[in-house]
């Protein structure tokens, strides 16, 4: 048989996992209802979703019961499965069948901590630390302001910005074939250095070691030999 295989990058898990327990470990399952936003609609403006079973197995599945909570983001690689559940006959004396089609995990990586969970985690540990006399209990700054952030928008590329900042966002910005980028120092690549013939650097030379002669003969003139007869 040959697997369909998907990869699920970036969901998000839209419930806490179901953890079916057996006595043989290799036969322990999860079960995670996760969820693709695939943003807005272009009509209505309302928030499009995608939602996706994905079930783990054996150690795999003790795996995701401990490390997927609500709201963590992960991304799964599994192959398809559809089951066919019996509901019975129906009114034209044929067989009903519900059919579930889900992703049977083969492995995930975690994503990032959802933003509740995060803001929880920096609540307990202000209220650790105000217990242990580490921060003032006064304070009532919680996570949800200092985690806040504000995510870039799209906007249009502008001149103006780079010419302010140095950048455009967080890129540098070429200014061109031969021009570097903005804001850095342009240093020549050639240092012009200006050449000397031989006989003027033996005449610089001479001149030095006359200066130094004529130095050392004052320093001299001044020495006392203490061990001199009338010193």
């Amino acid at each position: 048989m040959i697997d369909t295989i998907v990869r699920l990058t970036n969901v998000r898990a839209a419930s806490d996992p179901m953890f079916f327990a057996d006595a043989d470990p290799k036969k322990h399952r999860c079960l995670v209802h996760v969820i693709k936003n695939l943003g807005k609609h272009p009509v209505t403006g309302a928030p499009m979703t995608q939602s996706y079973t994905v079930i783990f197995w054996a150690k795999y599945a003790e795996m995701a019961a401990i490390m997927i909570e609500k709201g963590r983001q992960v991304t799964i690689e599994g192959v398809l499965r559809t089951f066919n559940k019996e509901l019975g006959t129906g009114p034209d004396g044929k067989r009903m069948f519900n059919k579930s089609t889900t992703v049977q995990a083969r492995r995930f990586e975690l994503g990032a901590d959802s933003t509740k969970s995060l803001i929880a985690r920096v609540n307990a540990k202000i209220a650790e630390g105000k217990a242990a006399g580490l921060i003032p209990v006064q304070m009532t700054v919680g996570g949800d302001y200092l985690l806040a952030v504000v995510r870039p928008k799209h906007r249009p590329f502008n001149p103006a910005e780079v010419q302010s900042t140095g950048k455009f966002g967080f890129a540098k910005v070429s200014m061109g074939k031969g021009q570097g980028f903005a804001g850095a120092v342009n240093v020549p690549a050639t240092v012009s250095v200006p050449t000397k013939t031989k006989e003027q650097i033996q005449a610089e030379i001479a001149a030095l070691n006359s200066q130094l002669s004529a130095g050392a003969a004052v320093a001299g003139a001044g020495v006392v030999d203490p061990f001199a007869a009338g010193a």
